[in-house]
Formats: C-alpha cells, sequence, structure tokens
C-alpha cells in the first residue's frame, strides 16, 4: 500500500518521526513511477507495511534465495597459512602488502583489481585451505594479471611492497610504534604459531583442556600459555623457541620442581618425508641434539593430529599399537612385573602421541616412562628374531655394526646375517613392527642402572631415507610416522640404564656402536652430552630429583621376562644333540620333560650317556668338572643291585645324582646347581 504525500511539512515530519522508509520524488527522476509521480506535483513517496494477517492453507510459503554473481575474468589465487588467517591483522597486512607492490608495480592506482578471501577443500589432508584471491572486476579481465602471472613477476611485485618499509640502505623504518620484546614468551600464542598444523595444535590442545578436570590451559592473549595440572606440574607453553640450531614448534618448560624442557615438532610428511624434501637424517640429527641438552622431543604428524581431533573419523589409521596381540600382552605383563599398572601402557604407550605427550606432562617420572619404554620393547620378544645369543660386549659390537650395515643397504639382518653364539649373556635382535620399521634391540640380564641388578635395554629404530622408490608412498609415510612413535618412547630408555635410538638409514652404516651400552660403552646420550655439551652432568643427572623413582630391581626367575630372556639363552646343543632323539624316542617320559625344562631355562646342554670310571657306570645326564651332576632314567628292568652300585660310584666321586622323576620333583635344587649357558652360578 502506497500513500502519496504533497504536503511538504508533513512530508518532512513522516520522513523524521514515523516512517523513516519515506523517500523524496526528485523533480528529475529517471524511475518511471517516480517520474509519473513528479509530473504529478507529488514531493514524497511513503511506503507503508502490509498490515498481516492470518496464512491460509493455500499461502504460498516463503524461500530464503541466495542471489550471486558470476563473473568470468582475471584471478591469481595465493595460498595462504592458516596460521595468518587466523589472526585478522595478518590478513590485512598482507592484503595491504600486495595492493602497495601492485600499485608499484603497475605505476598508478588500478582500481579495477581487487582482493578477497576464498576456502576450497584440501583432498590429501581433508581439511581447508586458504586462499587471497587479486582478481580484475571487470568482466573478461584487462590483462594486468596476466603480466603478474609468472613467478618472477610476482615475487617482484612482493618485493616492491616492502621498499617502501625500508631505508636506502635496506634497513627497516617504522611507519608505527614499536617495542622489542626480549622472547616470544611476550606474545599471545596465537601470533607465534607459523603453520597450519600449529595452529590445529593448538586449537586441539584448547579443545582438550576445556574437558579435563584436573588441567587447565590459561592464556591472556598477551603473553605465552601455562598448562596447569592439578596437584602436578605446570609447564610455560611457547611457540617458535629457538634454540641455538634449530627451532621447535611449542617448548613446554616446567615453571615448579626441577627445570626442564619438552620440545615439540609437527611434522608435515610433505615437506619432511618425500623425494622432493627429505629430511629424515637431519631432522633425526638436529633432535639428538637437542636430547643432549637435556630436553625432551616429542614428534607428532598430520596423521596423529587429526586422529587425536577426530577418533574414529579419522581418515587416517593409528601406527599404534606396534605390534599384534601377543605383544602388547607380553609388554603389559612385564610392566606389570616392574611394579606399573599394565593399563597404564594402553593409556599412555599404546597411545596417540600427543596422549603420550600430554601423559608426561601430566607425570613427568622420567623413569617411570623408561620402564614403560623397557616394556614396549621387551612385547617384541613374543616374537623373537635373534642375531646373536650368549654374547660378550664385543660380539655385540660386531654384531650391531653388521646388521646395521646391512640396513643402510636396504637389507633384513635377520635374513642377511649368520646368527652368532657366544660364551657371553647378551642377545641381540631384530624385528619389524606391524608397519615394516626395522628395529635393532639388545638385552643384557645383569645390564640394570649403573650396575645395578636388573636387565638392560638398548633399542635402535633405523628408517630408510634413501630408497627413492618408496620415499613418498603411502607404505613409506606409515613407516616413517611409526619411526617417530618410536623415537618418542625409546629416548626414555636413557634413564633406565639403556639406549634408544632414533637413526636415518644413511647414517647407520657410520653410527659409532661402541657407546652402546649393551657394547660395552658409556651410553650414546651420555657421548652425544661429552661431545656437544662438555662439563654438562650425566643423564642420570638430568632426570629431575623431585620425580625420579628408584629402579625396580631385577625380576625373580618365574617372571615371564626372566623365562622369556632364559629362553633365548638357550643352549643350542640341547635342540642338535639331545631333543631331537628324545622327542622320537620318548616323547612323554620324565627325562624329556626334563630336558625341555632345562633348555628352556637356559641351562648348559650336558653329556648325554656319560660314563663313569672303569667299570662305565652310566648316567643319561652328566655335567661333569666342577659341577658334578647327573641323572638318571630307572625302571623296573634293571637290576636293584647295580642300580645302589652305580649310585654309589657317582656319590663316592662326589657327585649329586637323582633319578629325572625324583629331579623334577627337585626342580629349583637343580637350577640352583646348574649352570646357565653362558656360564654363570645360577639364575
Amino acid at each position: 500500500m502506497r500513500t502519496l504525500v504533497d504536503d511538504p511539512a508533513l512530508a518532512a515530519r513522516v520522513i523524521r518521526d514515523i516512517s523513516p522508509p519515506a523517500l523524496p520524488v526528485p523533480a528529475d527522476a529517471t524511475d518511471p513511477v517516480l517520474k509519473e509521480l513528479a509530473e504529478d506535483g507529488y514531493s514524497t513517496v511513503v511506503r507503508l507495511p502490509l498490515r498481516r494477517g492470518k496464512r491460509g492453507a493455500e499461502a504460498p510459503k516463503q524461500e530464503p534465495v541466495l542471489l550471486a554473481h558470476q563473473l568470468t575474468t582475471e584471478a591469481l589465487r595465493i595460498l595462504l597459512p592458516a596460521a595468518t588467517v587466523l589472526v585478522d591483522e595478518k590478513v590485512h597486512s598482507f592484503r595491504a602488502a600486495l595492493r602497495l607492490g601492485v600499485d608499484r608495480h603497475f605505476g598508478g592506482d588500478p582500481a579495477h583489481l581487487d582482493t578477497t578471501l576464498a576456502t576450497m577443500p584440501d583432498t590429501a589432508t581433508g581439511e581447508r585451505r586458504h586462499f587471497l584471491v587479486l582478481y580484475d572486476r571487470l568482466p573478461g579481465g584487462t590483462g594486468y594479471l596476466d603480466r603478474l602471472k609468472k613467478p618472477d613477476a610476482f615475487r617482484d611485485t612482493l618485493d616492491e611492497d616492502g621498499r617502501p618499509l625500508t631505508d636506502d640502505e635496506g634497513n627497516p623504518v617504522s611507519h608505527w610504534a614499536t617495542k622489542e620484546i626480549p622472547t616470544t614468551a611476550a606474545i599471545g600464542l596465537d601470533r607465534q604459531v607459523e603453520s597450519d598444523l600449529e595452529a590445529r595444535f593448538l586449537a586441539a590442545l584448547r579443545t582438550w583442556s576445556t574437558g579435563q578436570d584436573d588441567a587447565a590451559l590459561e592464556e591472556s592473549g598477551a603473553h605465552s600459555g601455562l598448562l596447569r595440572f592439578a596437584g602436578a606440574a605446570a609447564w610455560r607453553l611457547t611457540a617458535q623457541r629457538d634454540e641455538e640450531f634449530t627451532r621447535t614448534d611449542f617448548t613446554f618448560e616446567r615453571t615448579d620442581g626441577t627445570p626442564q624442557k619438552v620440545h615439540v615438532f609437527l611434522d608435515g610428511h610433505r615437506f619432511h618425508a618425500t623425494r622432493t624434501h627429505n629430511r629424515i637424517a637431519s631432522d633425526s640429527r638436529k633432535r639428538d641434539e637437542l636430547r643432549a641438552g637435556g630436553a625432551l622431543v616429542f614428534q607428532v604428524t598430520w596423521d596423529d593430529l587429526e586422529l587425536f581431533e577426530k577418533g574414529e573419523r579419522a581418515r587416517a589409521h593409528p601406527v599404534w599399537p606396534p605390534y599384534r596381540r601377543t605383544g602388547q600382552d607380553t609388554a603389559k605383563d612385564w610392566y606389570e612385573e616392574l611394579g606399573g599398572d599394565r593399563v597404564e601402557l594402553a593409556e599412555a604407550v599404546f597411545a596417540n602421541p600427543i596422549d603420550t605427550l600430554l601423559g608426561y606432562l601430566r607425570d613427568p617420572s622420567r623413569t617411570r616412562w623408561g620402564r614403560r619404554a623397557q616394556a614396549l620393547v621387551g612385547g617384541l620378544l613374543s616374537a623373537p628374531e635373534p642375531l646373536a645369543r650368549n654374547v660378550d660386549p664385543a660380539q655385540a659390537r660386531a654384531t650391531l655394526r653388521g646388521a646395521l650395515g646391512t640396513l643402510a643397504e636396504g637389507g633384513n639382518p635377520a635374513f642377511d646375517l649368520e646368527p652368532v653364539t657366544g660364551n657371553g649373556e647378551i642377545l641381540v635382535l631384530s624385528a619389524t613392527d606391524e608397519h615394516g620399521l626395522a628395529l635393532l634391540y639388545t638385552v643384557d640380564p645383569s645390564g640394570g642402572p649403573d650396575g645395578t641388578a636388573g636387565v638392560g635395554w638398548g633399542a635402535l629404530a633405523v628408517l630408510d631415507d634413501q630408497d627413492q622408490d618408496q620415499l613418498g608412498t603411502a607404505a613409506h609415510k606409515l613407516r616413517w610416522r611409526s619411526w617417530l612413535y618410536w623415537s618418542n618412547l625409546l629416548q626414555f630408555l636413557a634413564f633406565t640404564g639403556g639406549d634408544g635410538v632414533q637413526l636415518a638409514g644413511s647414517r647407520a652404516a657410520d653410527f659409532a656402536v661402541e657407546v652402546l651400552r649393551a657394547s660395552g660403552g658409556p651410553g650414546e646420550l651420555e657421548t652425544l652430552i661429552a661431545r656437544l655439551r662438555p662439563g654438562t652432568a650425566a643423564v642420570d643427572a638430568t632426570a629431575p630429583a623431585d620425580v625420579t623413582e628408584p629402579t625396580t630391581g631385577r625380576p625373580t626367575a618365574s617372571s615371564s621376562l626372566e623365562q622369556a630372556i632364559e629362553g633365548l639363552l638357550r643352549d643350542e646343543a640341547w635342540d642338535k644333540d639331545i631333543l631331537e632323539f628324545l622327542e622320537e624316542d620318548e616323547p612323554d617320559s620324565d627325562l624329556t620333560q626334563l630336558a625341555k625344562t632345562l633348555a628352556a631355562r637356559g641351562k648348559k646342554a650336558p653329556v648325554f650317556g656319560y660314563e663313569l670310571g672303569d667299570r662305565g657306570w652310566q648316567a643319561d645326564f652328566a655335567w661333569p668338572g666342577a659341577t658334578k651332576v647327573a641323572v638318571f632314567v630307572d625302571s623296573d628292568a634293571h637290576d636293584s643291585e647295580e642300580r645302589q652300585k652305580r649310585d654309589n660310584a657317582y656319590t663316592g666321586d662326589g657327585w649329586t645324582a637323582r633319578t629325572a622323576a625324583d629331579w623334577l620333583d627337585h626342580l629349583d635344587t637343580l637350577l640352583t646347581l646348574l649352570p646357565d649357558t653362558e656360564g654363570t652360578s645360577h639364575r
């Protein structure tokens, strides 16, 4: 409904007080309706609202309509980091700088060129990519942007925007007030991040902290964050921390208790482990140097972050647990025997690296995490591939050197090397995890921390970085992610008397195996500290005093860990010279059962069919020399008088002799009397 008003005073009042939508009718109106009204002498048109009653059943429904204008023109699309898009000032600064460069490039002000933000999905990652689009507003374009499509021309344009910001000598000049700050800790976290992955990690950390009863991430926007755990620890969080030879993505620095640092690297596969960008060797070297400074290093990938954010909805597949159920159960059993709760392994070890990182920040006990790392490596013994059994440190060195040389050439030590057996007690084994990552590990039954009783563990995770046909493939990406996963945990072995090494295949052949503890060396981390940071305290002293715990003693002989080691320390003579015949002739006899038990416990094989003295009194098993233990098998067919004479002959010569059935009933006594394969007193 429209009402025409020809009273100017009334029209002014209507426009001012009653109906702001009232429109004046100009004398030179070009609109057909307004022109007709002007010719009729009307000065104002007032639009009155339509009074709506109840809609009838047949009344048409209103539907929202999106109006779009499609413009075919010239455009340049510039990919922006998500970290830039998150901060409005960065976007505006870049748009202004780009515009300045364009104006200076063309020597004027091409007003028909404009910019806008745009997004599109990234099919490779499932995330959205952000762009700044420089486009020509005139249909079809004017050819201006065609001159900028070449990389050199566009680079020159970007260089142009920086010239007004520097003086004739290239020094920066300030066009606004600035102030110096000592570190990035005085800047809000959003202004510190420099990549999409860093921005996503920070967002995920914020989301996670809001759902925790005992954790809070405190931020003011003017300084770095503070991650607090109720009754546990507090950590200052900063991004882009310069550490002499590298820059970390994030650093957690403890603000209560003994100072310590935890560095976090967020690695994108495309720029770290592909043919075009292969930084595998340099990454491991730089992170070793950070560990030599007393810090811990955690490595997180795009896929880890996606799995942390989305769980089962993520497209990526986890690389944990690294082995199957049998290995997981073995690891949990061993961790339980070391005094831990088996549930902890599922939550902290067989878990997303981000969960492992947060687990450590909540409970920063390096000794406890060292035991978890021991259990992780121990799980590999559920399917052992021995390279050397019962060897001394020198033989362990030679075996490890040969295995690393094989891996450097793309081989498999389990297939390419002849197994070695010696007279010591160290085991050297190889393994591949569920994704094909090569692992070498050592077990020293008496190699606990600082010579204490206990098992010493060492492990090397080796990733091939030389096969150009493999780099960048989906299979190699899984091995790369697994390599990072293992390395996050193996670093804790150094705090429980062992070694955990992150190694690239290109560096494997030259790795100094003599520094490893199983090889008789001081330890890989201790050697790095001595070389890179002379005068720094030894690695054992780097564990914070307020969280260090006494190392659990060596498990008892009945533990699954001990039994597994004893099984690997098995004298091959049992299988070659004894059990092969017994299992064929008398598989269910007491003697066969006793032989199997002693072999599994790592006892030295006996003389099979021993004869004593001129009469040749026979024993089925005998350990002559200093041991003098004999085993008989008697049957009803044997003459009792002859048996008595035989027993007297052995007893008179200082032997301890029983039947196989009697020894099975007194097995603990027999285990104490018999020598182990490697020659120690008893196990």
